[in-house]
């Protein structure tokens, strides 16, 4: 049997409802996702298993792979690649900024910063940390930390879709982003690896 190409992949995009289980190790994740869209024929809540990092609870991804019938769970996809959608609405703003990838920002401080950036929030802080500055009450500290996190998010989301398309397995993907993390571009690029994003 063939790899299959990036046209035979399931897809599913949909909002994370309930991570069920996550490795803290290696970060396989077992999770139910309520659907907004799928080439397949999936219950409306359908489970998706993976090597998923930072997935976050009420966020909206699309993950691609193949479907697999556990002997005991059922249909499944198992996730090769996902990708998150940036959050559109204050509300989705909200509750990425509030979520514990952001350590010490709570819902208020969340709430602030989109009252203050509007709902193009995202998508200003990656173009320019400095926007942070006009949020009232947020230390440099802070705006650091928040401009950093959402740095490193999308970051990793890009590079294990890019070591996905070198060949790399979604389990050697994440090991070798676990190994080298921020510095993966800059080693496979000194190994003459081109991983360009």
């Amino acid at each position: 049997m063939s790899d299959p190409t990036l046209f035979d992949y399931s897809m599913i995009k949909g909002t994370v409802e309930a991570i069920l289980f996550q490795n803290s190790d290696n970060f396989y994740t077992v999770l139910k996702v309520d659907t907004i869209e799928t080439n397949e024929d999936f219950d409306t809540m359908p489970t998706v298993v993976g090597f998923l990092p930072n997935i976050v609870e009420g966020d909206v991804y699309t993950f691609k792979g193949q479907v697999v019938d556990h002997p005991r769970y059922g249909k499944q996809l198992k996730a090769e690649t996902f990708e998150k959608e940036m959050p559109q609405t204050k509300e989705a703003i909200i509750s990425y900024l509030s979520s514990d990838l952001f350590k010490g920002v709570g819902k208020k401080t969340a709430q602030n910063i989109v009252n203050t950036l509007g709902d193009n929030a995202i998508n200003d802080i990656l173009d320019d940390h400095s926007v942070l500055e006009k949020v009232s009450g947020l230390s440099k500290k802070k705006q650091k930390q928040i401009a950093e996190q959402i740095s490193a998010n999308q970051e990793s989301e890009k590079i294990m879709i890019r070591l996905h398309d070198l060949g790399f397995g979604p389990k050697l993907s994440m090991a070798i982003y676990q190994f080298y993390l921020g510095d993966t571009l800059t080693i496979f690029r000194s190994k003459s690896i081109s991983i360009d994003l």
